[in-house]
């Protein structure tokens, strides 16, 4: 197998074609890919009770992530991002409150889903 060898300026050229600086994942199912994946998991295995909590987690925050609109960056900031050679969005610090807001709803679809599963385990009526 032979391969080519790149003269100077050929590799920048190439890379910022070809490769995705950033592949962010599919927000209508990142966390809906995870809760299946564990629900598979979890047939038959030792610890299949907890895999599948962590599953309704994962719906909850599919459920989450669905209803939240993330801000995007402002002019700004993507200038003075520019400008520094920064990314516009922060890999740290602190987060967007509206996301923060969002994590108590997390919570309370957690826990409607687990009072359903165990009136539903029980027998119970509605």
């Amino acid at each position: 197998m032979t391969q080519r060898i790149l003269e100077p300026g050929q590799i920048e050229t190439l890379a910022s074609r070809s490769i995705p600086r950033v592949r962010l994942p599919d927000r209508t199912r990142v966390f809906a890919d995870r809760a299946a994946r564990l629900r598979t998991l979890a047939r038959n295995h030792a610890l299949g009770g907890y895999l599948a909590l962590v599953a309704r987690l994962c719906d909850a925050q599919q459920t989450a992530l669905a209803r939240h609109a993330p801000a995007a960056p402002t002019d700004a900031a993507i200038e003075r991002a520019e400008t520094h050679g920064m990314p516009p969005l922060p890999a740290s610090g602190p987060r967007d409150a509206a996301w923060r807001r969002r994590i108590p709803m997390c919570g309370f679809h957690l826990d409607v889903t687990l009072r359903v599963a165990m009136m539903q385990r029980s027998g119970a009526k509605w």
